[in-house]
């Protein structure tokens, strides 16, 4: 992150900058026709590159989910994983993450011209905020694709995220966010191959 200048003073964002290293591995096997059977792993590891301003911010996870894929036929497809989240930080002032973690994944297409896509999920983010180790997020998104026209497809969207600020166990009232965003987008298809796209 580059310095930024307010009211003539720098303000120094060199404590926001990080390196992130993430993995994963994933099997399946199919178990009846279009549905398959699937356990994954994912690993992460996230350093400040800075001197830490307060406790060391740095951490590392990991990530275990099991559930189905399918993808009967064209009208709906998507995948369920269900498992385990845990989040290990080095200063032993930030509480360990962890628990249940899920993965939802639909799509479904009522007709040939519209896709209803339903997305929910347990994340860690990175936090830019000194002084957070990091951000558990709940996030449920409801979007939809319809072609008004062979050329014009409209792209309306629902999201609702919970975010919890992980702080050092001192706090008394661990900070907790709540978003809820609409959002309505279109898209002009130039050519089969380019579109031009708009979103408020």
């Amino acid at each position: 992150y580059q310095d930024r200048e307010l009211a003539g003073t720098v303000i120094d964002l060199s404590p926001r900058d990080y390196e992130a290293l993430t993995g994963s591995l994933r099997a399946a096997i199919g178990i009846g026709p279009g549905v398959a059977a699937f356990a994954s792993i994912g690993l992460n590891r996230n350093r400040y590159l800075a001197p830490p301003i307060g406790p060391d911010r740095n951490s590392h996870g990991l990530t275990v989910l099991t559930g189905l894929a399918f993808g009967l036929n064209r009208l709906l497809q998507g995948e369920i994983g269900v498992g385990w989240v845990r989040q290990d930080f080095a200063s032993p002032v930030f509480p360990r993450i962890s628990g249940l973690a899920y993965n939802l994944q639909l799509k479904w297409s009522p007709t040939r011209l519209t896709t209803v896509r339903a997305v929910a999920g347990r994340t860690f983010q990175r936090s830019p905020i000194v002084g957070v180790a990091g951000i558990q997020q709940h996030e449920v998104a409801l979007s939809a694709e319809h072609e008004l026209l062979r050329t014009l497809i409209l792209r309306p969207a629902l999201r609702y995220t919970v975010d919890r600020y992980q702080v050092p166990a001192t706090v008394a009232a661990p900070l907790r966010e709540r978003y809820f965003t609409a959002s309505f987008g279109a898209g002009w298809r130039l050519t089969p191959h380019l579109e031009v796209a708009g979103e408020y």
